[in-house]
């Protein structure tokens, strides 16, 4: 069957030298799956034990969905923020958002409060699963930011920030009311946070970079509120460029999307 499908011809050898290459690599290859398997059964326990010890530190029961956001700029005048899901230790890439900020907000921390208040409102309005919980990649202010949003929406979520040194490396963790919790650096725990707040700030990244590389105009589009792919295409089709789409009044832009969209866009246009 093999021959067939690749036209080369396959043996296997009884004994002699060639017998003794093919047990070589067959060890070698059964020596590296072992070494592979007991790597990854190591990695399971390391994330099982940080869990539970996080779970103890907060006194909570379990913790198997966290939730992290990060902030990121374009051009440095308006945000993305990205958010990541960990399930039971592991990337939940299918539950991973992307979020646009809207255009009056210029700084980070109404960014994060925008983006939180969105999305804790549509978990509660739809449903949706909760986190146990949520991660801030920042210290105090954002965990306030977090905890005022979550208390006026009436949910339960603990919260905590990852803490950054004049480095702008994390070297402390922090629960909802400012407290430092007993987490080693060097420890499994501290590890997966550093894990995590890596894959937040990669997603984050991703997303400015991906829409940047689109070009300038195209840029503008995707982060203002409201402009959805359609929107996008005949506002790019009309006007050709970010030059032009400048120039352009109210009035004009109305023909493309509705009077709030386009007062909106013409404001923020005006600020880049």
């Amino acid at each position: 069957l093999l021959k067939s499908v690749f036209n080369i011809n396959f043996v296997t050898p009884k004994k002699g030298s060639k017998k003794k290459i093919l047990d070589l690599a067959y060890e070698n290859a059964l020596n590296y799956y072992n070494e592979q398997i007991s790597f990854l059964i190591q990695d399971e326990e390391k994330t099982t034990n940080s869990l539970e010890e996080l779970s103890n530190i907060l006194n909570i029961d379990k913790i198997s969905r966290v939730e992290i956001f990060d902030n990121s700029n374009l051009f440095g005048n308006f945000n993305v923020s990205g958010m990541v899901v960990f399930i039971d230790g592991k990337p939940a890439k299918n539950e991973y958002r992307k979020f646009k900020i809207s255009c009056d907000v210029k700084d980070d921390l109404g960014a994060m409060r925008e983006v939180l208040y969105r999305r804790y409102f549509k978990v509660l309005m739809e449903n949706l699963q909760a986190p146990d919980l949520i991660v801030m990649d920042g210290g105090f202010n954002q965990v306030s930011v977090a905890k005022e949003i979550i208390d006026s929406l009436g949910l339960s979520i603990r919260i905590i920030g990852l803490v950054k040194d004049k480095k702008h490396r994390t070297n402390s963790i922090i629960d909802e009311n400012g407290c430092v919790l007993d987490v080693k650096s060097d420890s499994n725990l501290f590890l997966f946070f550093s894990k995590i707040q890596e894959e937040v700030h990669r997603y984050a990244i991703t997303y400015h970079r991906n829409i940047k590389a689109k070009g300038a105009l195209a840029s503008v589009l995707d982060v203002v509120p409201g402009i959805g792919e359609v929107r996008k295409k005949e506002l790019l089709k009309k006007f050709g460029s970010l030059k032009k789409l400048k120039e352009a009044s109210i009035l004009e832009l109305s023909e493309v999307v509705s009077k709030d969209v386009a007062e909106n866009l013409f404001n923020y246009l005006k600020e880049i």
